[in-house]
């Protein structure tokens, strides 16, 4: 099968600005431009569920929230800044800010906003937790190898985080539990993937009633990584290169080239030490 390896590699310091792939911000205004001219009763959480949010957004605009139980009205008259902040995409500033986590010297990380709404900013604690050193200055966000212990984290605001902490889980040695009690059918699928593309690089992860058990060593093996064409669980193959010790083969697909253009390109400026 075609495909291209990723070596393994300590990851030393880079500095790299990280726009959003998805452009979050500019969505948001596209989707809620229409419903803010004039006063109407609108929730938060319908906002959210069209991938909008509207609390980082619309609010240099002028337009207040305020909590009223199960709603949440605001104004409608508003006034056009002169800018609205482009903020970086968490979901995926998180494989590098993993690796960093992992080995080397660490990955400084550019153009994160800390004060964000996105749910994927947990990936900090997260990582903190996993004993990782992490340091917020402004926009640049830096993670390095810490003291690194088991983790138990519940993942019910941000699923999507599964794939890189299970790998990330692998690289620390002792049994971690990623808690995800209530699964649709589509994330318990996902769920099997992933335990299925960690014994295939060489490590060891269960189904448990309420997520996902790893048992971490400290590394992986390495060889051909099971995919399955999914986008995250190519990011989460890439970052188990960071702890193999053979290269971990990813098969082509243009599926991840698609939502992040850039990511192999990023990835690749990781600079390599073999002396670890």
């Amino acid at each position: 099968m075609e495909g291209y390896s990723a070596s393994p590699a300590v990851c030393t310091m880079i500095q790299s600005h990280f726009p959003s792939p998805r452009n979050p911000i500019c969505l948001t205004v596209k989707r809620c431009i229409m419903i803010i001219f004039r006063p109407i009763q609108g929730t938060v959480s319908a906002l959210h569920s069209i991938a909008a949010q509207p609390e980082g957004c619309l609010t240099p605009g002028g337009v207040l929230f305020r909590n009223e139980g199960q709603g949440h009205p605001f104004s409608g008259q508003y006034i056009l800044p002169n800018s609205i902040p482009h903020e970086g995409d968490w979901y995926y500033a998180a494989p590098f800010l993993c690796a960093g986590a992992l080995a080397g010297k660490g990955v400084t990380v550019t153009g994160l906003q800390t004060d964000s709404v996105q749910n994927e900013k947990s990936i900090l604690f997260c990582l903190a937790l996993a004993g990782a050193q992490v340091k917020t200055k402004k926009e640049n966000v830096s993670v390095s190898k810490g003291e690194t212990y088991p983790i138990y984290i519940e993942l019910k605001t941000c699923p999507r985080l599964m794939p890189l902490l299970a790998v990330t889980a692998c690289g620390i040695e002792g049994k971690s539990t990623l808690s995800f009690p209530v699964q649709t059918e589509g994330e318990k699928e996902k769920t099997a993937a992933l335990v299925a593309l960690i014994a295939s690089l060489g490590g060891t992860a269960k189904i448990i009633s309420d997520g996902l058990e790893i048992h971490g060593t400290g590394a992986l093996v390495g060889g051909k990584a099971q995919v399955n064409e999914d986008p995250d669980l190519m990011m989460a193959a890439v970052l188990a290169s960071v702890i193999s010790t053979s290269p971990v083969e990813i098969p082509k697909d243009d599926i991840l080239t698609r939502i992040f253009p850039t990511f192999r390109a990023e990835w690749n400026r990781l600079q390599i030490d073999q002396n670890h």
